[in-house]
């Protein structure tokens, strides 16, 4: 009877060799099997069996260089979540790409092991990349299930001089009307083909569930640039043709106070002086160090503490007019000395002062502008009073002009909007029986008006009566007391309300995502200039878009979790990413690189 080893017989040739105990022998020695089972060869061959047959064992070598591997991978994750972390604090605080590495540096500095791979500027871009993404996901996810949403759009022109239209859109999100960033696009014509083109371009690049956004548009707001607000070619009467007559344009309310603040500015020669004079207060503090030093002393003498005047130019938002306006006439400290009117008497002090011993001509000038009066008390009192009426009345029709549309029976937008007053439950009558009536024909008119867009959402038209006699009854006697948006918030949200009244909310959330005011607009624009400066001027739109996204709607550092952008991060690449490729110097290697 032939004997043989198991291990060497099932092992290779080559790694076995031509011995007998591979083949077979039947006149083996003990003294043969011994120093056979010592050799190197036999010990080969018994670990590939082993290997080969029990897989799964947790002594065989292969499960040994998995548990390896999986303890490798788990400090590399840990490591990379360290950079994301890094990097989402570089795009938070809108620092350089370059402060990447540094920051690394530091770490491993205070003890932290990391190690520098990926330290760059371009891998933190990649980043950086990865995290908006991930913001972007969750917002396609949120406009997927929203029923309703509202477009806006605003164009600027960026510190490289490139043509972008930034894209938000508003959604209700827990019965609260929300607006997030949809994107920022380059665009190849400023005209409203090409605008239009663009906000397509936005929704298409958070991916394809957002594809159908114009199947779910019902309003459209933007500035009232001609581009947009056009009533046969801009992008509102495109988006009409597009997605459906229902779409209502609102025209920024905050601009158009603005331009009615204008027109009132050219049009009353007093107000134009008011608006010259806080504009050379604050041109004669912005640019003399020397000049703020003087009136904060005779701001001490006389018990006022003296703030910065503020600019009324170079911004379009009546709140800096105000706020130039209430620095100005600041009152004195109580308990001052001075019965004076604050700091206007520190600045008029300080102009007398300048219009008589200042070196420049110009301040000189400058400090002596003003107003002339004369004639007795009562003549001036007349005057004011004149002035005063003429801009009350010039103030009125500017607000006319400006907010006429709104008051158009003649615009079906206008009644669309008109007939949302029905659900602002505090102007709904007292008596029961009027209250039966109240809204019925406002109530039928946004049906009809809404009618496809209500129909494609779901919404069960001839539920909507009878929920709306219901809704009233219990608004009126439960939640009476509530405001306005906490009363859509619960009964939205909450049961059995929200599948009680789950048609009529339709209309509720229509109301909801009306936006009147674009500020969020010029809020990211504000951000753009602020990311884009003349240092990173060759910032890639999509990269500044980003950037613009977390900066803005980024959670806080304590509430981002790294992990899952990090491994998407490892799993995205073309080619398998190395987080261990590269190591620290050692202390003499770095004792040889600075010799």
């Amino acid at each position: 009877m032939k004997m043989f080893c198991k291990f060497c017989k099932e092992a290779p040739s080559a790694m076995a060799g031509s011995s007998l105990f591979r083949t077979g022998n039947p006149n083996l020695k003990r003294d043969a099997v011994v120093k056979h089972s010592e050799s190197v060869r036999h010990s080969r061959c018994r670990d590939v069996y082993i290997n080969r047959t029990q897989p799964n064992n947790p002594g065989t070598v292969e499960a040994a260089v998995g548990r390896q591997l999986a303890i490798s991978n788990q400090d590399a994750l840990r490591q990379l979540k360290v950079k994301f972390n890094i990097a989402y604090v570089i795009a938070k605080e809108e620092i350089a790409f370059t402060k990447f590495g540094p920051m690394i540096a530091l770490h491993h500095k205070n003890g932290l092991n990391i190690n520098p791979t990926y330290d760059n500027d371009v891998r933190c871009a990649e980043m950086v990349g990865q995290i908006a993404e991930g913001i972007k996901d969750t917002l396609a996810a949120q406009l997927q299930a929203a029923r309703y949403l509202a477009v806006l759009i605003d164009g600027d022109t960026d510190i490289s001089n490139t043509e972008c239209e930034i894209v938000y859109v508003r959604f209700v999100e827990d019965g609260r009307p929300v607006t997030r960033l949809v994107g920022q696009q380059a665009l190849l014509h400023a005209h409203a083909q090409g605008v239009l083109a663009g906000t397509n371009a936005a929704f298409d690049a958070l991916g394809r569930g957002t594809c159908d956004w114009k199947a779910k548009c019902v309003a459209f707001g933007a500035d009232g640039a001609k581009v947009n607000m056009g009533v046969h070619r801009g992008v509102s009467a495109l988006l009409k043709q597009a997605a459906g007559q229902h779409v209502i344009p609102i025209h920024c309310m905050p601009h158009r106070l603005e331009l009615a603040i204008l027109n009132l500015q050219r049009n009353e020669t007093m107000v134009a002086k008011v608006y010259d004079l806080l504009h050379l207060v604050w041109k004669t503090y912005h640019q003399s160090p020397k000049s703020r030093r003087e009136l904060n002393l005779i701001g001490k003498e006389l018990g006022v503490r003296v703030c910065s005047p503020s600019s009324v130019k170079g911004t379009r938002w009546i709140p800096h007019v105000h706020r130039a306006l209430s620095v100005f006439l600041r009152a004195a400290k109580e308990g001052s000395l001075s019965t004076d009117s604050g700091q206007y008497s520190a600045v008029l002090r300080h102009m007398d002062h300048l219009a008589s011993s200042a070196a420049s001509a110009e301040i000189q000038g400058r400090a002596k502008k003003g107003v002339p009066l004369s004639g007795d008390v009562t003549g001036m009192q007349q005057r004011l009073q004149r002035n005063i009426t003429s801009v009350i009345t010039t103030t009125v029709e500017a607000i006319n002009t400006r907010f006429g549309s709104l008051i158009n029976e003649d615009s079906e937008d206008y009644s669309a909007v008109n007939c949302m007053k029905i659900f602002h439950h505090d102007t709904w009558p007292e008596n029961t029986n009027e209250l039966v009536d109240y809204g019925n024909d406002q109530l039928e008119a946004l049906m009809e008006h809404f009618r496809h867009v209500l129909t494609s959402s779901g919404c069960q038209m001839d539920a909507l009566p009878g929920e709306w006699q219901s809704l009233k009854t219990l608004v009126s006697y439960t939640f009476k007391d509530k405001s306005y948006s906490s009363l859509w918030q619960t009964v939205s949200t909450k049961e059995p309300y929200r599948t009680d009244y789950k048609n009529i909310l339709h209309l509720v959330d229509i109301l909801l995502v009306l936006p009147i005011s674009s500020a969020q607009c010029e809020r990211g624009f504000s951000a753009q200039k602020r990311l884009k400066s003349s240092l990173r001027s060759c910032l890639h739109v999509s990269t500044t878009e980003d950037l613009i996204r977390i900066t803005t709607e980024g959670p806080s550092l304590e509430l981002f979790d790294p992990t899952k952008c990090a491994e998407n991060w490892l799993s995205a690449g073309k080619r398998s990413r190395r987080p261990n490729y590269k190591s620290w110097p050692s202390d003499s290697e770095s004792d040889m690189i600075f010799v």
